[in-house]
């Protein structure tokens, strides 16, 4: 089924699905989706979070959707559409009256005592020099966000339109979305540990995220270490 979106973007709405991330991707190749796009699914199947770790939420109080990017982001800026995800579903949850969740880093959302309340997931198609097009999808937990599913459901339409209005003010400048994330970010001035692929783990203090997208940790000796997003296992305050 297919519906009016914000800002002319189309919709399309399922009742199943395996996972809202393949019916965004198969409509971006097969059938060329355009910039903001979107796809909710009401029951997922077989929905991951990044890493292909399972979202567990029960179907009753899982939101899914997913929207498609045409960016034509510079390949070295790539990290920056999880910091410009994490915004933009801060603000999609805000624009249903919902209080926003804190931001992790690089993928999850946390409630006020640290639970977790959401995830993204992202998947780019790289040109050359660029990243061409990307989908991003964001699962939401309406429980210990206090709210319901069906409070939730407008939130694709604002997922898309806070992503798209971000990506055309990094044409520009990344000085505000850098600043907002700081904001509300739940881990700067925290000490954590942070499980690394393939394997073994670091500790430190969390910074301001850094101009492209990557995550300083402080140790107690002062140094710093600059974590990609693509090296990260798992986050965790100590």
């Amino acid at each position: 089924m297919e519906n009016a979106g914000v800002a002319a973007s189309p919709e399309r709405r399922y009742p199943v699905a395996v996972s809202v991330e393949q019916l965004a991707l198969g409509w971006l190749r097969s059938e060329g989706a355009p910039n903001g796009a979107v796809v909710t699914v009401d029951h997922e199947i077989g929905a991951r979070q990044r890493l292909g770790i399972p979202w567990r939420v029960p179907a009753q109080r899982s939101f899914s959707c997913a929207v498609v990017l045409r960016c034509a982001l510079a390949l070295e800026d790539e990290a920056l559409l999880w910091i410009a995800s994490l915004v933009a579903a801060a603000r999609a949850v805000e624009g249903v009256g919902v209080p926003a969740p804190g931001l992790g880093w690089p993928d999850l959302l946390f409630g006020p005592d640290g639970t977790s309340v959401g995830s993204i997931t992202l998947e780019a198609q790289l040109g050359p020099g660029i990243v061409q097009s990307a989908v991003v999808a964001l699962r939401l937990d309406a429980e210990p966000l206090a709210t319901t599913k069906l409070a939730l459901s407008p939130i694709g339409a604002m997922f898309s339109a806070a992503l798209t209005s971000i990506l055309e003010e990094l044409k520009t400048s990344r000085a505000d979305l850098l600043s907002e994330y700081d904001e509300r970010s739940s881990l700067i001035g925290r000490r954590v540990r942070v499980r690394l692929l393939p394997r073994g783990d670091t500790r430190g203090t969390v910074g301001p995220v850094t101009g492209v997208g990557c995550l300083p940790l402080a140790s107690p000796s002062g140094m710093i270490e600059t974590l990609d997003a693509s090296t990260v296992l798992s986050l965790t305050p100590v």
